[in-house]
């Protein structure tokens, strides 16, 4: 079994807070004890050309990399952000995963966070461990 991570804005080489970011979702996902078979990272990120709000992906897990919100210009030397950010494209492109759970970072200024997101349809928004994660996981059907 094997299981489709997606990593929204993290680097090919996994920086030093990807990094911290992936430990923490992957000690939540063990303790909770969600199923996990061998993990596909897929990194997505505007840097690469992908721009996640355009893609149709389903995936298992969504990590979320501290991504701009669009109430904030992202910085010049930055690949900027997608035509399409804005909350109704983020909600529905978030839905149209179908992750068991997506976790939410937002540990660096101007970070895309659940205030932006708010609540999504047929997931509940669990207790974090992290006061910059939020965590949304996929009710039972």
């Amino acid at each position: 079994m094997k299981t489709r991570i997606a990593h929204v804005g993290a680097f090919k080489r996994f920086s030093s807070n990807d990094v911290r970011r992936i430990t923490v979702a992957l000690h939540w996902l063990v303790t909770h004890k969600i199923e996990l078979g061998k993990p596909v990272h897929d990194i997505i990120n505007l840097h690469y050309g992908r721009d996640f709000l355009r893609e149709t992906l389903e995936y298992d897990i969504v990590i979320i990399h501290s991504v701009f919100s669009h109430y904030f210009p992202a910085k010049s030397n930055d690949a900027g952000t997608s035509e399409m950010h804005d909350m109704p494209h983020w909600i529905d492109r978030l839905l149209s995963t179908k992750a068991k759970v997506i976790f939410l970072f937002s540990d660096q200024p101007n970070s895309l966070s659940d205030g932006h997101i708010g609540k999504l349809t047929g997931y509940q928004k669990v207790e974090s461990p992290e006061e910059d994660l939020a965590i949304y996981e996929r009710k039972i059907q």
